[in-house]
């Protein structure tokens, strides 16, 4: 929302300067993606390693694949909110963000699980970036982590507990839906709540949030990190996609206004002698009001008049 009433009102100030031939609109547009990017890393530093690392205590190993899920998909909705901004009132801004988060939050295979939604409502759930930086993100969290606290590994077939201070002790409630490397299955202490044992080690956890959540990626390291990759890929694809429109919005709407290589205003010299009607020359339309005005200019002395100059 702040970036969507950022851009709106920061493109009034974009529309005068490149009106007064300071700048190209696509160069405001590239350093400004430039910026936002480098935005959205510090923010992705700031807000994943305190928490992953600092307060939940996850694997290092895991930190650069939570890092780079969390800035792209920042960066794409932040896109989208600068794309939806191109227009002359942040209300409306605002308007045309929120109808795209709300369906990116209800059709991200989260709420809804992708088979229960009809067509053609199930191709947004491929277009929103959150489809594919959820997953990619759980996976990042929880793939490396070999042994969690309160769970332990037990045997599929007796359904005795292999590690831990229970072994040769009883016989557990061994959940074997989910294995290990070695072919084990796990249970948790007594004291755990049933709900909060979701498995031993990373994948397992994965396995048992799969079978709440479809879109969870529950693979072995070599499969899971391909497909990480190619998630946060399809996950970048949405956000340059609309990155190039946003582009292409700025470079076109405010040209409008542009007065590159057109008219300048200078003093008036009495002693010159100058014109004394507007520039034509390449001038784009200007409303009834502006022509009066710049007619007024000209013919008053010790104001401004336009002066023509070339093209670059």
């Amino acid at each position: 929302v702040v970036t969507c009433v950022a851009t709106c009102l920061e493109l009034h100030t974009v529309r005068r300067e490149v009106k007064d031939g300071a700048y190209h609109p696509l160069a405001y547009g590239l350093i400004s993606s430039l910026l936002q990017l480098l935005q959205m890393c510090a923010h992705g530093i700031a807000a994943v390693l305190p928490s992953n690392q600092g307060v939940l205590g996850f694997k290092w190993a895991g930190f650069h694949q939570a890092l780079i899920t969390f800035i792209v998909n920042m960066w794409a909705y932040d896109t989208i909110a600068q794309t939806v901004s191109v227009v002359d009132n942040p209300l409306l801004a605002i308007s045309n963000f929120v109808n795209i988060l709300m369906p990116s939050v209800a059709f991200a295979g989260v709420f809804l699980r992708v088979q229960d939604v009809f067509w053609p409502l199930r191709a947004v759930i491929y277009v929103v970036p959150v489809r594919w930086a959820f997953p990619s993100y759980d996976y990042a969290l929880m793939a490396h982590e070999s042994q969690l606290d309160e769970a332990f590994a037990c045997n599929t077939t007796t359904f005795e507990p292999i590690d831990g201070p229970f072994v040769n002790k009883t016989v557990v409630q061994c959940k074997t839906y989910s294995l290990d490397a070695q072919g084990h299955g796990f249970f948790c202490a007594p004291h755990v709540p049933p709900y909060s044992c979701l498995g031993r080690t990373g994948l397992q956890v994965l396995d048992t949030l799969r079978l709440t959540f479809s879109t969870i990626m529950s693979k072995d390291p070599v499969v899971g990190d391909a497909m990480w990759y190619s998630y946060v890929g399809l996950a970048f694809v949405i956000g340059l996609f609309w990155k190039v429109l946003y582009l292409v919005a700025v470079n076109v709407i405010p040209a409008q206004y542009s007065h590159f290589a057109l008219c300048r205003t200078l003093p008036l010299n009495p002693r010159r002698s100058l014109p004394r009607v507007p520039c034509r020359m390449n001038a784009p339309r200007r409303s009834s009001t502006v022509r009066r005005r710049l007619s007024r200019m000209s013919r008053t002395p010790g104001s401004t008049a336009p002066a023509c100059r070339a093209r670059t």
